[in-house]
């Protein structure tokens, strides 16, 4: 990860890619009594978890690196982040929800790419959401899950779920679309 900073309130404490990266790292090893590790759970949120998913994703798609691979290493980072969360902090890990995210994430930057705009937002993630604003809606998964499936199936928690409202948006029916 490079050490990009930006000038968001939006983005907390962690104006640089790489601190918020220790940060988690710290606190998913179990070092949770600082000052530091309360402030990242409490500052913790939506937005924050969709700039570490881009992190993952756009350093694959800038670096050639494996997709499937920093997808893995986001997932045991974020999953380490969350068994270590001090109870007063009530974190839940949900791989439905997260995976979820990182795919409508990954979709978002592979349309940009057939849009011609991947220079911008694998570099730049503030471009990334204006580019995509309707991610930063932190209900958006409500339109693709039933409050059944992702709030009251155990099994949602642990493993990833197909949506039961309406599939996922799928890159391969853009392209066929773009290229008519």
């Amino acid at each position: 990860m490079d050490t990009r900073v930006y000038k968001s309130d939006s983005l907390g404490a962690y104006p640089v890619d790489a601190d918020l990266l220790a940060a988690i790292d710290a606190c998913g090893a179990g070092n949770v009594e600082s000052d530091e590790a309360r402030a990242l759970y409490a500052q913790w949120n939506h937005l924050w978890l969709l700039r570490v998913i881009w992190m993952h994703l756009a350093a694959a798609f800038r670096d050639g690196t494996r997709r499937g691979a920093q997808v893995t290493k986001l997932l045991e980072r974020v999953q380490r982040l969350y068994a270590h969360a001090p109870k007063s902090f009530a974190l839940t890990f949900h791989m439905t929800l997260l995976y979820f995210w990182v795919q409508l994430s990954d979709y978002c930057l592979r349309v940009s790419d057939v849009e011609g705009h991947d220079a911008v937002v694998y570099r730049d993630l503030l471009a990334f959401w204006r580019a995509h604003p309707w991610l930063l809606n932190d209900q958006l998964f409500t339109q693709y899950y039933s409050p059944k499936l992702v709030l009251h199936t155990p099994q949602s928690l642990q493993e990833f779920m197909l949506p039961d409202v309406k599939p996922l948006p799928s890159i391969v029916a853009f392209k066929k679309q773009a290229d008519k």
